[in-house]
C-alpha cells in the first residue's frame, strides 16, 4: 500500500481548520497542523504554554519539528501575506520543499509568487468566481 504524501497546514484562521479538517486531521497521520498567531508575524503558540511565544513559525527548527522535509506538500494559510512567503522560502531554500502552496490577499503580488516557484491562490478572488459563475444573468 502506498504511503500518503505528508501534508502540513501552517495557520489557524478559518480557512486553515477547514482546509486541515477536510484532509482528514486529526485523523490522519499524514496531516499535521501548525497553529500560529498571525498577528505576531508567526509566533507559534502551544496551548500548553498558556499563549508564551515559542520560535516564530518561519524558523527552520519548528518547521523541522512539525516534519517538514524534501516530500511534504506545505500549504500555508495565515492571515500574512509576509509570513506566508517567509515560511515557504524558508521550507524550499533550507528544507529542500518542492510542493508549496500559500494563499494571499495581494493578487499584484503574482509575479513574487512565480519568480520564487511558490503556488499562491487568492480565496477572496477564488470566492467571487464561484459566486460570478452561480449568477444568472
Amino acid at each position: 500500500m502506498a504511503q500518503e504524501t505528508p501534508v502540513v497546514v501552517v495557520g489557524s484562521g478559518r480557512l486553515a481548520r477547514a482546509v486541515a479538517s477536510r484532509l482528514g486531521h486529526p485523523h490522519s497521520a499524514a496531516v499535521t497542523v501548525l497553529e500560529c498567531v498571525d498577528h505576531d508575524w508567526g509566533a507559534e503558540r502551544s496551548p500548553s504554554e498558556d499563549a508564551t511565544p515559542n520560535r516564530t513559525v518561519y524558523h527552520p527548527d519548528t518547521l523541522r519539528a512539525v516534519g517538514v522535509g524534501p516530500d511534504t506538500q506545505l500549504v500555508v494559510l495565515t492571515d500574512n501575506d509576509h509570513v506566508n512567503f517567509l515560511v515557504a522560502t524558508i521550507a524550499q531554500q533550507v528544507l529542500g520543499v518542492t510542493s508549496t502552496l500559500v494563499s494571499t490577499s495581494d493578487a499584484s503580488r503574482g509575479g513574487l509568487w512565480d519568480e520564487f516557484k511558490i503556488e499562491a491562490l487568492n480565496p477572496t478572488e477564488l470566492a467571487a468566481d464561484a459566486i460570478l459563475s452561480r449568477i444568472r444573468r
